[in-house]
């Protein structure tokens, strides 16, 4: 009996944390969407790296700061928008992966698709990533 009851608490545990991780990952692409740069930087940890590739080029390989300026700096009155669909979150300990697909929409039309590979560390203040990795499609983006 005991051993169940902590079966179902590390189940609880784990399905709270994983509200959480995606919470932090959505938090990212409101910022990117409202062009927030400090809600940007407050998902991640101060040495957290973002790197886009498309095939075998490197399209970006920045600093959270580095990152954070870059998405939020666009011309006036465009608008984009990231949606990852049926994300796999992975949790051990803490630390914790999110992998997806996604889509990204600039002024409501697909501008790309790819993958998403987010990763996550527990701290005091809670989950934070500390890495982004994303492939880059331009090209046999899925109809969602």
């Amino acid at each position: 009996m005991r051993i169940l009851l902590l079966l179902c608490l590390a189940i609880s545990l784990k399905a709270g944390d994983r509200e959480d991780i995606l919470a932090v990952v959505q938090s990212t692409f409101d910022g990117m969407a409202s062009a927030d740069a400090a809600k940007i930087k407050a998902t991640m940890t101060p040495e957290a790296r973002v790197l886009l590739m498309a095939g075998d080029k490197v399209l970006m390989n920045a600093t959270a700061e580095e990152f954070a300026t870059r998405v939020t700096t666009r011309k006036e009155g465009v608008k984009i928008e990231e949606k990852i669909y049926a994300p796999k979150v992975d949790i051990s300990a803490g630390v914790a992966s999110v992998w997806a697909e996604y889509d990204f929409f600039s002024n409501g039309a697909v501008n790309h698709c790819g993958i998403d590979a987010f990763l996550l560390q527990k701290t005091a203040a809670g989950w934070k990533i500390f890495s982004i990795a994303s492939t880059v499609e331009k090209q046999g983006c899925p109809a969602r």
